[in-house]
């Protein structure tokens, strides 16, 4: 199991569950009861441990399932996707990505997250989730609906067995959770450089390259570089 870089985050005073105004699910509050890095952070925003976030690392998944049925996996689980007419903003975050694109990349991470062949990385480069979902709505909202269709896409793929359906479910949850948390990051240091900058009536300054770089990182598992 990797030990992520430990950017450290302030826990909410009041609780560790997102408030329900957009304004106040979106802000890291600054009175610090117990500081934790973003992964712990977003494994208690998303109610699981973070043992069970990383229990895919305690057995070799791809060899357990194979690419076939990570395959049939993108594969329910986008046509769920595409074919969400309630959820109009959900939808809309995949809108500018053909469902095709959308199924390949994600079985080919998850062949290369589970242990298997570096597929995604030699054809896309280092996966980088909060840099490349960057662009997105990563909030709560979307990432209940997004679970609500990744748990059902699990049950309907029946190579998954129940064991490794847990333990998929359980990192699929933490990483929408991880995703969430670096938007807030994100959002957090450019208030701070916002705020910092009309107290000294300067320009805004950027983040630094350390932040950058601890905020856009997702390590893959041993073994895969």
């Amino acid at each position: 199991m990797f030990q992520a870089g430990r950017l450290l985050l302030s826990r909410p005073a009041c609780s560790v569950r997102p408030l329900p105004r957009p304004s106040a699910r979106r802000t890291v509050c600054s009175a610090a009861m117990q500081m934790l890095s973003p992964p712990e952070l977003a494994a208690q925003r998303a109610v699981i441990s973070i043992e069970d976030a990383f229990s895919i690392d305690q057995v070799n998944l791809y060899d357990r399932l194979g690419l076939d049925a990570l395959k049939k996996l993108a594969t329910e689980f986008y046509d769920r996707v595409y074919a969400d007419t309630e959820d109009a903003h959900f939808r809309s975050v995949f809108a500018n990505s053909p469902k095709a694109v959308a199924i390949k990349n994600n079985y080919e991470f998850m062949a290369q997250r589970l242990g298997g062949p570096p597929l995604y990385s030699q054809r896309k480069g280092h996966p980088a989730l909060p840099r490349r979902h960057a662009p997105f709505d990563c909030s709560e909202a979307t990432a209940e609906r997004y679970m609500q269709h990744m748990d059902a896409a699990l049950a309907a793929v029946p190579e998954i067995d129940e064991d490794s359906r847990r333990r998929l479910h359980a990192y699929f949850r933490h990483t929408c959770y991880f995703l969430l948390v670096a938007q807030e990051l994100r959002e957090s240091m450019q208030r701070q450089a916002a705020a910092a900058a009309a107290a000294g009536g300067g320009t805004t300054a950027a983040p630094t390259a350390e932040q950058k770089q601890a905020v856009v990182q997702q390590p893959l598992p041993p073994g895969h570089p």
